[in-house]
């Protein structure tokens, strides 16, 4: 990042000079350093092998984190194309809630129920995209486009979150009651027989993203302002993930894979004011949404589990960029 930043500001010195050496009427070229926050969550799901209808599990991993990157954008004469990456900065990123239903009986009872601070490891963002700009008329633009996006995001609960167990194997009196009953054992406590306190393990997950975008852009421009609204649904989506749940011994470790047609959208509202004729400042909100995608489960990734998986993604992110143009 160092060395990016360094050559922005040798963009920002001798831009006039670059621009009028490398200028092509047809032909621009620009860099974007961004910063910007995510917010919303991940889930994965799993389903009882019995009623695969009817969920056992679910995991709803809040994604709050800040994001620094770099996006290049360029055209040649109506073409257009956008490419951008983005990290995370470590940090804490709200909550991990884990429900279960382990009552077969009465699958509305919800049993067991942790919550704790979830921590994002590693996050990351790309994305390349391809548009055709049409002008219907002065200052009002319609585009085309397609687009292709990899995500990634790792988190992590620590070991000591706040838990209740209701399920028959950890209640009072043995029998199955709703999590926040009497009856439920509270994490952490003491262990009467060994006199020390029981902690819940911590448990890790890690998300491999693809969606394939296809949609339209609308936007217009009044003097040095410019706004675009796109909306972008994904023919194809692929998830790969991992789930470790820590244990005193192994630990259980469980791969899902899901894919799915045309059950993700995305949505984008983009603002720029044209400083000068060599930088833009620009402001955009996107909104991702998918839909859960039911998939296969594994334990490790040779045995196929019989019950399936699924997951589900919500994202907002408002983005703050500084356009060097360069020609």
């Amino acid at each position: 990042m160092t060395r990016i930043f360094f050559l922005l500001i040798l963009l920002f010195v001798f831009s006039p000079v670059s621009a009028q050496i490398f200028e092509r009427e047809d032909f621009h070229l620009s860099l974007e350093p961004t910063f910007a926050y995510s917010s919303g969550v991940l889930t994965e799901s799993l389903y009882h092998s019995t009623d695969t209808n009817k969920k056992i599990s679910l995991l709803e991993w809040e994604r709050k984190v800040w994001l620094y990157g770099l996006k290049i954008g360029g055209n040649f004469k109506k073409f257009h194309f956008n490419a951008d990456v983005e990290s995370s900065i470590p940090t804490k990123s709200g909550k991990l809630r884990d429900s279960d239903w382990l009552n077969t009986a009465d699958y509305a009872m919800k049993t067991t129920y942790s919550v704790g601070t979830n921590y994002a490891d590693e996050n990351f963002d790309s994305a390349i995209s391809f548009s055709y700009r049409f002008e219907p008329c002065d200052g009002f633009f319609v585009s085309p486009m397609a687009q292709a996006q990899y995500s990634f995001d790792s988190f992590y609960r620590k070991k000591g979150a706040n838990g209740w167990y209701g399920q028959s194997e950890w209640s009072s009196d043995g029998k199955n009651h709703w999590w926040y009953e009497d009856e439920a054992q509270e994490f952490p406590s003491l262990n009467p027989e060994t006199g020390k306190t029981r902690k819940l393990a911590g448990i890790d997950y890690y998300r491999h993203s693809f969606f394939a975008w296809a949609g339209l852009s609308l936007g217009f421009q009044i003097r040095r302002f410019y706004a675009d609204f796109t909306f972008l649904a994904s023919p194809f989506t692929y998830l790969s993930a991992e789930d470790r749940h820590h244990t005193a011994g192994e630990d259980n470790v469980f791969h899902e894979i899901q894919q799915d047609f045309f059950a993700s959208y995305k949505f984008n509202l983009s603002l720029a004011y044209e400083i000068s004729r060599h930088f833009d400042v620009t402001l955009d909100g996107t909104f991702l949404f998918s839909a859960d995608i039911v998939g296969d489960l594994y334990l490790g990734w040779s045995k196929n589990v019989d019950q399936p998986s699924s997951a589900s993604t919500q994202i907002g992110s408002i983005r703050l960029g500084f356009t060097v143009k360069i020609f």
